[in-house]
């Protein structure tokens, strides 16, 4: 297996996503701290993105890591509802990623709550504290009504494979 080559990490500046980031007093739209684990970072890409169309959600960042013989991760993870201490969450583990002591797969529990997507492979096991939400109601108990969207929904773009 290849040593990693450094973090890819693509930011979505969308006018939400851009807007939300200077309410929380961001200086520009792709956030210092994140632009300077990469800059420092051997071989990490800072990308920034037009709209991802996860607006709801914003703002929203993806990160992989590449090895040495790729030019995209095989795996990408996509992080949503990002206020300032998340993103500083964020640029804490762009550096790991870095210094090759996490993998895109380990993500800080501190950001499980903010994934909305991974494509590649399915996301390193969750310590055992938590306990799992049932997927369907119990017997007896009154169905909730169907959801009826707003809006129509958009997918999250794929990177290029």
């Amino acid at each position: 297996m290849s040593a990693p080559a450094g973090p890819l990490v693509a930011v979505c500046t969308g006018h939400r996503c851009a807007a939300l980031r200077r309410l929380e007093g961001e200086d520009d739209a792709l956030g210092a701290s994140l632009r300077e684990a990469v800059r420092a970072s051997r071989g990490g890409v800072l990308v920034s993105s037009p709209c991802v169309g996860a607006c709801a959600r914003g703002p929203v960042v993806a990160v992989g890591q590449r090895a040495e013989d790729q030019q995209q991760p095989r795996t990408v993870v996509w992080l949503g509802d990002l206020d300032a201490a998340r993103r500083e969450e964020v640029a804490t583990w762009v550096a790991r990623l870095a210094e090759g002591v996490s993998d895109a797969l380990a993500v800080p529990s501190a950001l499980r709550p903010a994934v909305l997507a991974v494509r590649g492979a399915p996301l390193a096991p969750q310590p055992a504290a938590q306990p799992q939400q049932p997927l369907h109601p119990p017997a007896g108990s009154a169905p909730h009504p169907p959801a009826t969207p707003t809006h129509r929904r958009r997918r999250l773009p794929r990177p290029p494979s």
